[in-house]
């Protein structure tokens, strides 16, 4: 049985501070398939300060740095819809055609979001004034 114990953040799987487990059930025939450690406020603290850092370097990045981003999640996911749809099917007890369709379309979502933002004008006109987005998201995290 496979057992998670580790979380994702700032760029790396790192061991849970929590403690507590939970089982993950297959809902066709009520095996536990897995354990997953469940965050406690110590990792939730080191996500968000993860986040933080995170953001202020990604408010940054250009339009095409992000596009690339973007393209990349769509290779990365496109890759794995075969081993992402027998986990589904596995965890989640759906039929196989229905859970490669969702994930599929999960795929095409970071398609999608690269097209709206390749189409996003970072100029606008009114009359004899221009307006230019220097970033994408000027605010910041504070």
């Amino acid at each position: 049985m496979n057992t998670i114990t580790k979380h994702y953040i700032d760029g790396a799987f790192v061991e849970s501070h929590g403690r507590e487990l939970m089982d993950i059930i297959n809902p066709t025939n009520r095996t536990v398939i897995a354990q997953v450690t469940l965050a406690d406020d110590e990792d939730a603290r080191r996500a968000i300060a993860a986040a933080k850092r995170a953001f202020t370097t990604y408010g940054r990045t250009t339009k095409e740095e992000r596009a690339e981003i973007l393209r990349r999640l769509h290779e990365v996911v496109s890759a794995r819809v075969d081993d992402l749809t027998a986990v589904m099917v596995e965890e989640y007890g759906g039929a196989a055609w229905f859970c490669r369709l969702i994930i599929e379309a999960g795929a095409n979502v970071f398609q999608s979001a690269e097209k709206a933002l390749q189409e996003l004008p970072l100029t606008k006109g009114w009359d004899k004034t221009t307006v230019t987005l220097a970033r994408l998201y000027p605010f910041h995290a504070a």
